[in-house]
């Protein structure tokens, strides 16, 4: 959590941004998406978008009723008993 953040930092967090939002592929390593559906800051469609738009070993989560910081939700025990799991099912199929 920060409360505030560098000129040169914002910039670079706004291009990466543009160009994720812009990619589409392959992801030659399984990558687990999670979104909190209510979130405020960024967007949860984005996410979902991003999810669609590449291929490989994609895992999209979101998550109703959460918002920006998923880990820290009361529900945050949910949010990391999946990404445990996934992170199990992720190492067995290497």
């Amino acid at each position: 959590m920060h409360n505030q953040l560098s000129l040169a930092a914002g910039i670079q967090l706004l291009d990466a941004s543009i160009r994720l939002d812009q990619y589409a592929g392959e992801t030659p390593l399984p990558l687990l998406l999670q979104h909190g559906g209510d979130d405020k800051l960024t967007s949860a469609q984005a996410t979902r978008d991003m999810a669609g738009r590449l291929q490989g070993p994609v895992t999209h989560r979101e998550w109703p009723g959460l918002y920006h910081e998923i880990h820290n939700e009361p529900e945050q025990a949910a949010v990391f008993a999946f990404t445990l799991e996934w992170m199990r099912r992720v190492a067995n199929l290497k």
